[in-house]
C-alpha cells in the first residue's frame, strides 16, 4: 500500500524477494519495523516505482508464528508514521489474518464435508447393492436349480430375485439423496427389522428369531439406519458364508446405548 501522492503506482502483480528490504525483513523474522526516514534504513531497498518513499510502516500479517504477508504502507513525506499509526495497521493486519484464516477454515470444512458425504454415499451404495445383488444371485440360483423339476418354485424365486433387484435399485436412488431407508419412512425400527428378518427366513429356509425389548427408545434417524443396515449385513453374510439352521437377533436398549446381536449355529 502506499500513501501520499506518488506520481505512479507499483504495479499489482508486480513481485517483491522476500529476502530483500523492509518488506523481506518483516517476511524473515515476523515483527513490524517503522522507518521515518528511508534514507538512514539499511534495510530499505530502492524501487524506481516508488522513488519519492520517504518513509515506511511495515507490519506482519501473521496466524500463529506464521508470516502469511505484510501490510506495507509508504509516505512520500518525512515522519510520516508514529506509535499509534503503527498499533492501528498491525491491528487491521490481524484482522486481515483472522479473514484469511477463517476462509481456510471454511473451505477446510466444505471440503470434509464433501468427502464425509462421498464416503457415505460409497458406504450406503455398497451395503445396498451388495446386499441386493447377494439375494438376486442365490435366488436364480436356486431358480435354476429348480427349474428342470418345478418350474412354479422356479418361478417363485425369479421373482423374488426381481423384487430383490427393484427394492435394491430404489435404495441406492435413496442412498444418494440421503433419504432414510424406504421401510423406515412408514415403519418404526423394530417392525421394520421383523420385516427384513422375516423375509431372511423366506428367501434362504434358516429360521430366525427376533427379540425385542418391551420398553421402547426414541432413536435418531442416523442409529436407526445404521441399525437395519447393521442387520441386513449380517443376514447377507449369514446367508452367503454360514451354514446355518437357526439365526437369533436382539435388539436391547440400554440406559446411554442399543446393542444389536446376532448369533447363528452355522
Amino acid at each position: 500500500a502506499g500513501a501520499g501522492g506518488y506520481k505512479g503506482a507499483v504495479p499489482i502483480g508486480m513481485p517483491v524477494k522476500v529476502t530483500e528490504g523492509i518488506v523481506g525483513w518483516v517476511v524473515q523474522t515476523g515483527e513490524p519495523l517503522l522507518a521515518n526516514d528511508v534514507s538512514k534504513e539499511p534495510k530499505y531497498l530502492f524501487v524506481e516505482e516508488l522513488a519519492d518513499t520517504r518513509s515506511e510502516l511495515a507490519v506482519p500479517v501473521k496466524i500463529g508464528t506464521e508470516t502469511l504477508g505484510v501490510l506495507d504502507i509508504e509516505s512520500a513525506e518525512f515522519n510520516a508514521f508514529d506509535e499509534i499509526d503503527l498499533f492501528t495497521a498491525q491491528t487491521l493486519a490481524d484482522q486481515v489474518a483472522i479473514a484469511i484464516e477463517n476462509t481456510r477454515l471454511y473451505q477446510e470444512t466444505r471440503e470434509m464435508a464433501v468427502l464425509e458425504e462421498r464416503n457415505r454415499m460409497a458406504r450406503e451404495i455398497h451395503d445396498t447393492l451388495a446386499q441386493g445383488f447377494t439375494g438376486i444371485v442365490l435366488q436364480l440360483e436356486a431358480a435354476e436349480q429348480a427349474l428342470d423339476e418345478d418350474t412354479f418354485k422356479a418361478q417363485k424365486h425369479l421373482d423374488q430375485a426381481r423384487r430383490l433387484a427393484r427394492e435394491s435399485l430404489n435404495e441406492a436412488r435413496r442412498s444418494v439423496w440421503a433419504l432414510r431407508p424406504q421401510a423406515l419412512e412408514r415403519l418404526s425400527l423394530i417392525q421394520t427389522l421383523r420385516q427384513e428378518i422375516e423375509r431372511f427366513t423366506q428367501d434362504s429356509g434358516v429360521k430366525a428369531n427376533f427379540n425385542t425389548p418391551r420398553k421402547k427408545q426414541t432413536l435418531s434417524a442416523d442409529i436407526e439406519s445404521t441399525l437395519l443396515r447393521i442387520c441386513q449385513e449380517s443376514l447377507t453374510n449369514v446367508r452367503k458364508h454360514a451354514k446355518a439352521s437357526q439365526v437369533e437377533v436382539n435388539l436391547a436398549f440400554e440406559e446411554k446405548a442399543v446393542r444389536l446381536s446376532i448369533h447363528d449355529n452355522g
